[in-house]
């Protein structure tokens, strides 16, 4: 490649204020999606061609420039390129001229300039650069065009999609002598002072319309929101899009997934997915939530990737309540035999899991400490049953046995009786009961004869 030309333009500055460095070609060019490359051509300018020919900005480049020729002037300086791009684009902190000569890095108080000159309209913004001091020879072949190429990321487009194409940028340049009586390399930016700085020199008419390029970017649209109990599995599913205005084609995209669930293990189901050009395809994560999460809303995070690009979509995750709450019976337990009148305290609760909504009731056959069923023998059934807040419902039935009471004791104990016959009747006339206990009753029952 060869070095950066353009640099001559700065000794002819030396000698008078004029426009020395042209434009010669401008381009976008694209390695990967979201990915956009400003390529800009520099020459020296030699309007009547009496060093080379391939510089006259009134013949054979894309951007004019603002006056005379830089071809028989060299010396030092220092190269100024402005870019205007889109808000949100990520610009390089600095960049490399093709040919490798020179470095050229941020410069606050070009940009300034270039805002001030060109006030952007809204939705761009001015990024400037300033070249390391370098030194030129217009008679060289090798220093009389140089080529920038400084790599921008694409914003990201409304909602997640990608940008929307095309894309709209413009670039200027302009230079500024160094050396002996000039400005030294790290000093701020001062344009028009005589003698020395041509801060917007190519091209000469000014940056007020852009350019516009087809461009191709990527983008993750927010995800299907999904609700997902405690301890269960939920499956969040994004679009992945690709649009391809500058026909890359189909692309395969490395995917990865966070959440804010505490603890919670988020993971595509897949580690990569080809997106078709103009296309999209499903990004699906796995979100595992771990038992007793707090209830509440999460995000989840899909972000895929290719090269060094980066482009993520969130979804919203709904922890809720879908547990029914738990119910302990330790009275009646299940088996347990009672027998006809004996009284037995209920006894019973119902609880929710760790970070629940709690328990809106919890009921049995009879209120926790009364008396269960005993009044007749039987098998009889216990339910108890529990309802949460979110209206979760849970059962649990104890079977009891009622006995009958055992028949009574034999008792042996002494009657004795007198009784007077008369013709067709009998009487009683003494009764006398011995060893009886206390509240026996006695029946005596007379029957004819046969």
């Amino acid at each position: 490649m060869p070095r950066i030309a353009t640099l001559a333009v700065l000794a002819l500055l030396a000698v008078v204020v004029s426009g020395c460095v042209s434009i010669k070609s401008q381009s976008v060019a694209q390695r990967l999606p979201g990915f956009v490359t400003l390529r800009l051509d520099l020459c020296v300018s030699d309007r009547d061609g009496s060093t080379y020919a391939d510089c006259d900005p009134a013949r054979n480049t894309a951007e004019g420039d603002n006056g005379l020729d830089g071809d028989d002037q060299f010396g030092r300086g220092q190269l100024l390129v402005g870019f205007r791009v889109p808000l949100g684009t990520g610009a390089p902190a600095s960049f490399v001229s093709a040919d490798g000569s020179g470095v050229f890095t941020g410069n606050a108080s070009y940009t300034a300039r270039l805002a001030e000159a060109f006030p952007v309209a809204p939705g761009f913004r001015w990024e400037g650069y300033s070249s390391t001091e370098l030194p030129f020879d217009p008679a060289l072949p090798d220093d009389r065009v140089t080529r920038l190429e400084p790599e921008f990321v694409l914003p990201p487009g409304v909602g997640g999609a990608p940008f929307e194409g095309p894309l709209k940028w413009r670039a200027v340049v302009g230079f500024r002598r160094t050396g002996a009586g000039a400005a030294a390399p790290g000093d701020p930016i001062v344009c028009d002072l005589p003698g020395g700085t041509v801060c917007f020199d190519s091209p000469a008419t000014g940056v007020q319309g852009s350019l516009s390029s087809g461009i191709s970017d990527l983008g993750v649209l927010p995800g299907r929101g999904a609700s997902v109990g405690q301890g269960d599995i939920a499956s969040v599913l994004f679009p992945v899009q690709n649009l391809d205005g500058g026909g890359l084609g189909a692309v395969s995209v490395d995917l990865s997934a966070s959440s804010t669930v505490p603890g919670a293990a988020a993971v595509p189901t897949e580690g990569a997915v080809s997106v078709p050009a103009n296309g999209a395809a499903t990004g699906a994560v796995r979100v595992t939530v771990p038992p007793g999460t707090p209830l509440g809303t999460y995000t989840v995070t899909l972000t895929a990737g290719i090269g060094d690009l980066r482009r993520s979509g969130t979804a919203t995750l709904t922890v809720v309540d879908r547990i029914a709450p738990a119910i302990r019976v330790n009275r009646p337990s299940d088996g347990a035999r009672f027998v006809v009148g004996e009284r037995v305290g209920a006894e019973y609760a119902c609880a929710d899991q760790p970070n629940g909504v709690g328990v809106s009731s919890c009921s049995g056959p009879v209120p926790v400490g009364s008396p269960l069923d005993t009044a007749t023998p039987g098998t009889k059934a216990f339910r108890v049953t529990s309802v949460d807040r979110a209206g979760n419902t849970t059962t649990a039935t104890r079977s009891y046995r009622v006995l009958a009471p055992p028949p009574p004791e034999r008792l042996n104990f002494t009657i004795g009786f007198d009784f007077a016959s008369a013709g067709t009747s009998t009487r009683f006339t003494r009764l006398l009961v011995k060893e009886a206990p206390r509240g026996a009753t006695v029946q005596g029952t007379c029957r004819g004869r046969s």
